[in-house]
């Protein structure tokens, strides 16, 4: 299963002291697939979170030949979506089909994974934040479930 993750690295951005301006470089953009840990990671349950593959080097494009280094510093990330693209069999395609939000970034494990919480259980933490917002997500909460589960 394919995973996209898009967010920004700390040291990506400029903060202006003078204007008081935080400025955005560019995006940190990661296309990975979804992998099951090589050893036992304290911090990892897997009926909780989701893991992306990430290592030293990435492929340019799926291309074996063509290596590049990974960043491994990706502080400032932590809160970025993670996305999936189903196989939808319709026949035009559309983002609101296809693509899913399936986690939310919360670590890098020792520059292996990239490591998410499962999306359900974001929208669950906000019955003790934020009762509107949960009384939304409460609507759909079947629809979530059903989906998360699944991935």
């Amino acid at each position: 299963m394919p995973i996209i993750i898009t967010g920004y690295i700390n040291k990506w951005t400029k903060f202006n002291k003078d204007k008081n301006i935080l400025y955005t470089l560019k995006p940190f953009k990661l296309m990975s697939i979804r992998k099951e840990p090589k050893m036992n990671y304290n911090e990892y349950d897997p009926r909780i979170h989701i893991l992306a593959e990430y290592g030293e080097t990435l492929f340019l494009g799926g291309d074996e030949n063509k290596r590049i280094p990974a960043e491994q510093e990706l502080n400032g990330i932590s809160g970025s979506a993670m996305w999936t693209i189903e196989d939808n069999s319709t026949e035009i395609w559309s983002a609101e089909k296809c693509v899913k939000v399936i986690g939310i970034q919360s670590a890098v494990m020792k520059e292996e994974y990239i490591k998410g919480t499962k999306w359900i259980y974001m929208a669950e933490a906000f019955k003790n934040i934020d009762n509107n917002i949960y009384s939304l997500l409460s609507k759909c909460k079947n629809k979530i479930d059903n989906e998360i589960h699944r991935v």
